[in-house]
């Protein structure tokens, strides 16, 4: 699997062109049509995020984000994408 730090991205800056989720994308469209005109939400399986750092996992969810919406919701008035 890949660190998504060491390609040197950051959170707001991800996006379908610098994140390509080759095996992923049609996958992804497929959900976001369920998501978007059925129940409301899905689930994605299969990675383990604690093999991955923090930052890793903030740019693999803004990354899957980018794919299944067009704009992200901010989490606060300071402009976070997430927060805890």
């Amino acid at each position: 699997m890949f660190h998504c730090v060491a390609l040197g991205l950051d959170g707001d800056r991800v996006n379908r062109e610098n994140f390509p989720l080759l095996s992923l994308r049609k996958r992804l469209r497929l959900l976001t049509s369920q998501l978007h005109d059925q129940c409301g939400f899905f689930i994605l399986r299969g990675m383990n995020p604690r093999e991955y750092t923090a930052g890793d996992n903030l740019v693999t969810f803004l990354g899957i984000a980018d794919y299944v919406g067009q704009r992200r919701g901010r989490q606060d008035l300071s402009g976070n994408m997430l927060s805890t």
